[in-house]
């Protein structure tokens, strides 16, 4: 893809991913991804912007059959990267000439060996373009591992790539609940921010708790950005016990949703982006500058460590006991006295929701 698009078209592909208790199952699973990715380019071959960017949600692959990194590493239900996963997935978008964002699969990196990481991907015609690692698992109940919590891990934890369709970033589901962490990408260069979810109900589609439209449209109006905001579609058979009502929508600079779903399943969410009116709202723009309007010196609450980090050597397992405790560690920094469990942590349930 050597073009350089400013106007081009933009799907989620919002698939309902059933539990993979295998390498067969996720092999199965790859390949509706990639029917519906195609079924996306095709469908809207004719609609306004031919479609340039596609991404899939969270679990694509796997699901979210286990809760701890021993049940992954046990079962060998994971992938590396690259792999024969992500050499499939550039393949595809070899085929289609498109850019691919891959959803979330569960990587092992030998480098890590105790560790298994939620892991997105970026890729083109050319190739792998970015991994990005979960930063921020959702606690309690996902085992895998944040890179923060590894001593020596050096690598970048918000890597942003150039494209012929702008600056692209990845943050995956519960990333989005911290602020920092789009403002952080967005400080790293991005213009197109791409959020695959395993977002599930109370919090998506219906009140009083529907935070997914308002985290979508609120990350939008902090750091004017586009955003891609794709909901695995699963339902309580697929991936008990968890019911993903999708959600999915595309979402404009200023925070206005252009489209999206309420419905899980299969589904599929077009829209099309212009880059150059992005760029050009950010050169001139006053009035809701918040990138640029920061008194970066007013703000102190980041100097002081809350959740611990650099916990764990490489192989060194990360339990949910753990989890569990560095949750109190952060309450008691945080002055939540009453609800401190330090001195017994080990009655709390290793597995909370299953």
């Amino acid at each position: 893809m050597d073009e350089l698009y400013s106007k081009y078209g933009v799907v989620c592909v919002q698939v309902a991913t059933p539990n993979a208790y295998s390498k067969a199952d996720a092999d199965k699973n790859l390949q509706h991804a990639f029917a519906m990715v195609r079924k996306a380019v095709k469908q809207n071959i004719f609609t306004g912007e031919p479609v340039k960017l596609a991404a899939l949600p969270e679990c694509v692959i796997h699901g979210f059959p286990y809760s701890t990194n021993k049940e992954y590493l046990d079962s060998g239900v994971y992938v590396h990267i690259p792999g024969p996963e992500t050499e499939a997935f550039i393949a595809l978008a070899k085929e289609l000439d498109i850019i691919i964002v891959t959803g979330s699969m569960f990587e092992h990196d030998p480098k890590y060996p105790a560790q298994i990481f939620n892991t997105c991907c970026i890729v083109s015609p050319d190739g792998l373009l970015l991994k990005y690692r979960k930063v921020n698992p959702w606690v309690p109940d996902e085992g895998s591992t944040s890179p923060l919590q590894l001593k020596q891990y050096a690598e970048p934890l918000f890597p942003v790539v150039d494209t012929p369709l702008g600056k692209l970033g990845v943050v995956i589901c519960y990333d989005l609940i911290f602020p920092e962490t789009v403002r952080q990408l967005v400080y790293n260069g991005a213009e197109i921010l791409i959020r695959v979810s395993a977002y599930m109900e109370p919090w998506v589609n219906n009140a009083p708790m529907d935070w997914w439209k308002a985290t979508s449209q609120a990350r939008s109006i902090e750091n004017i950005v586009y955003g891609v905001h794709v909901n695995q579609g699963a339902n309580l058979n697929q991936m008990p016990p968890f019911d993903f009502t999708g959600g999915s929508c595309l979402v404009d600079y200023e925070g206005r949703i252009m489209s999206e779903i309420k419905l899980g399943g299969d589904r599929i969410v077009y829209g099309h982006f212009d880059l150059d009116a992005l760029r050009e709202w950010r050169a001139r723009t006053y009035e809701h500058l918040g990138i640029a309007h920061l008194r970066t010196e007013a703000y102190t609450y980041l100097d002081k460590p809350i959740y611990p980090c650099k916990t764990n050597g490489p192989d060194e397992l990360i339990t949910m006991d753990q989890t569990i405790y560095f949750s109190d560690v952060a309450r008691r920094v945080m002055g939540y006295e009453n609800y401190d469990r330090l001195q017994n942590s080990s009655s709390v349930p290793l597995k909370m929701f299953r």
